[in-house]
């Protein structure tokens, strides 16, 4: 889910009943004003929701299927497959290993992302 926020975001924060909110891709941008021409700080971010007791599974997990849902993902793997078999004309196969690849090199970028707040938070990998 996509958030907005007046101050930089905390990467992890605590909700009420054991939801923690874990923020991603945090960026600064200008927020044009509505009654004056002047322009303001504004951070967006992807967030999701994630349940205690917190592990890096889980929060990435939650980001990945946030992202790319079930379906999605075993599409991105189907069609990989079906071009390393040659069932795929050359064209095609080489768009479907380029999407896979894509996804894969996304998932790591996520993956080192929650690594490294789960580090800075002593949250486990299991």
């Amino acid at each position: 889910m996509q958030a907005y926020y007046d101050k930089e975001p905390s990467r992890l924060q605590a909700d009420k009943n054991g939801r923690y909110r874990y923020r991603y891709d945090i960026e600064k941008s200008e927020r044009q004003g509505d009654e004056t021409a002047e322009q303001t700080e504004q951070w967006g971010c992807k967030e999701v929701i994630v349940f205690a007791p917190l592990s890096a599974n889980k929060i990435l997990q939650a980001v990945l299927v946030s992202e790319y849902d079930t379906d999605r993902e075993q599409k991105l793997v189907n069609d990989y497959n079906a071009a390393m078999l040659g069932l795929l004309d050359t064209d095609e196969a080489a768009q479907k290993i380029e999407a896979y690849k894509e996804f894969l090199a996304r998932r790591a970028t996520l993956k080192a992302d929650v690594d490294a707040v789960c580090k800075e938070n002593n949250i486990k990998n299991g």
